[in-house]
C-alpha cells in the first residue's frame, strides 16, 4: 500500500501518479534510498546550539571582567574614603554602581560619600565663621555637620567626627580670647576660665596663661587688702576660691599659707597685748632692730593693660628663718607727690638664711610714670 507524499492519499501499486493531486508518486526503493542519506536539516539546531554555546562562554568572561572591574573600583572608592579624598571616592563608587547595578554597597558608599562632602564643606565654612567672629554660627553648623553623620558608623565617620570635635574647640578658644580681650570682670573672668579648662583639646597656652596670670593677680590683690585690714577670713576665702580655679598656683597656695599663719600670729598678739600690755607697734620695732633683710631690687612699671605692676626682691641676711615677710611702700607721681602707700607680702612665705624672695603687686588707674619708696619690711620669726 502506498500514499501520496504530496497529499496523503491512498494509492494503487502501480500507479506512478496521484489521481487527486497529480503529484509524481516515487518509487519505494528509492524514497528508501533518499531516505537512508543524510539530512540536511539536522544543520540548523546543530549550528544553532554551537553558536548558543560560545554566546554563553564570552557572556561568560565578560561578566567575570566586568565583576572584576566593579570589585577593583570599589575598593578604590574605599581607599580613596580612607584618605579623605570624598570627591575621588564618590567617582569611584559612581563607577561600580554602573559596572553593576545591583552593587548595593557601592550604592549605600555613594550616598554616604555625598554627605561626607557635605560635612566637609561645613567644616571648612567654620574657619570662614571664626575669622568673621560669628561664633554661634560656626558652633551651630559644627552641629548640624555632627547631626548628618549620625546614621552612619566606621572609621571614615569616627575621622569626620574628630574634626568636627576639633573645629568646634577651635570656635570656643576663639570665642574665649575675644571675649577675654574685652576686659572682662572677676566673675566674668571666673567664666572663661571654666570654659578654657573645659575644653580638651590642644588649646592657645598663651591665652590660657594671660587669662590665669589675670585672674591670680585680682585674687592676690583683693585678698591683700582684706588682710591688711586683718578680714583674715575674707582673705581667706577669696584665696581659696581662686584656688578652685586654678590649684597648682603657688603664689595662691603661698599667700594661703601667709594669710593662717597672720591670722594665728594676730590673735597670739591679741592675748599678747591682753597679757602683757603690749602694742603691736612696740612688738614690731623690737623685730626690726634685728635688721633681718636687704633688698636686692625694686620697680614699678606700667604693664600691657596700662597697669603698675609693683615688683621686688628681699634677700634673708638672718642666721634663722623668717616668716611671712610683709612689704611696705609709696608710690609718687612724676612731682613727687604721693599717690598711694600698700603694703604686700613675700614669697615664697618661708625665707631661709641668704634666700631671696619675691613681692609683686598690681595697682590700676594710675598713671604710667611713678616711682616708688620701700617704707618698712616686717616679719616673723619661728619660735625657737
Amino acid at each position: 500500500m502506498k500514499y501520496c507524499t504530496q497529499c496523503g492519499t491512498q494509492t494503487e501499486k502501480d500507479e506512478r501518479f496521484c489521481l487527486v493531486c497529480g503529484a509524481e508518486i516515487p518509487d519505494v526503493k528509492e524514497r528508501i534510498r533518499k531516505e537512508d542519506g543524510f539530512n540536511r536539516w539536522w544543520l540548523l539546531p546543530i549550528i544553532t546550539l554551537s553558536v548558543i554555546l560560545a554566546g554563553g562562554i564570552i557572556i561568560h568572561f565578560y561578566l567575570e571582567n566586568q565583576n572584576s572591574e566593579t570589585i577593583e573600583a570599589y575598593q578604590t572608592g574605599i581607599q580613596h574614603a580612607e584618605e579623605g579624598h570624598y570627591s575621588q571616592a564618590l567617582e569611584a563608587f559612581e563607577k561600580a554602581g554602573s559596572l553593576k547595578t545591583n552593587f548595593q554597597a557601592a550604592k549605600t558608599a555613594k550616598e554616604f560619600m555625598k554627605v561626607a562632602l557635605k560635612v566637609e564643606s561645613k567644616i571648612q565654612s567654620i574657619d570662614e565663621l571664626i575669622g568673621d567672629q560669628a561664633f554661634q554660627e560656626g558652633l551651630q553648623l559644627a552641629q548640624e555637620a555632627e547631626d548628618q553623620l549620625k546614621p552612619y558608623k566606621g572609621e571614615v565617620t569616627q575621622r569626620l567626627l574628630d574634626r568636627i570635635i576639633s573645629k568646634r574647640n577651635e570656635v570656643q578658644v576663639a570665642q574665649i580670647k575675644q571675649q577675654f580681650s574685652e576686659n572682662p570682670t572677676i566673675d566674668e573672668l571666673k567664666i572663661l576660665l571654666w570654659q578654657i579648662h573645659s575644653i580638651k583639646a590642644d588649646k592657645s597656652e598663651e591665652l590660657v596663661q594671660s587669662m590665669e596670670d589675670r585672674f591670680i593677680n585680682d585674687t592676690f590683690s583683693r585678698a591683700s587688702e582684706n588682710l591688711q585690714d586683718n578680714q583674715f577670713t575674707t582673705a581667706l576665702n577669696i584665696v581659696e576660691e581662686g584656688l578652685r580655679y586654678i590649684p597648682e598656683s603657688e603664689r595662691l597656695k603661698n599667700l594661703k599659707s601667709t594669710i593662717e599663719k597672720q591670722k594665728v600670729a594676730f590673735e597670739t598678739e591679741q592675748q599678747k597685748r591682753i597679757e602683757q600690755a603690749l602694742s603691736q607697734y612696740e612688738l614690731e620695732q623690737d623685730q626690726n632692730k634685728n635688721n633681718a633683710v636687704e633688698i636686692v631690687k625694686v620697680e614699678a612699671k606700667p604693664d600691657e593693660y596700662g597697669d603698675i605692676v609693683v615688683k621686688g626682691e628681699i634677700k634673708s641676711v638672718a642666721t634663722v628663718p623668717i616668716q611671712s615677710v610683709t612689704v611696705n611702700y609709696s608710690l609718687y607721681d612724676e612731682n613727687d607727690e604721693l599717690l598711694t602707700e600698700n603694703e604686700t607680702f613675700l614669697y615664697p612665705e618661708t625665707l631661709y638664711p641668704n634666700e631671696t624672695g619675691k613681692f609683686e603687686y598690681i595697682h590700676y588707674e594710675m598713671p604710667d610714670k611713678v616711682s616708688i619708696e620701700i617704707n618698712q619690711v616686717s616679719w616673723f620669726l619661728d619660735e625657737e
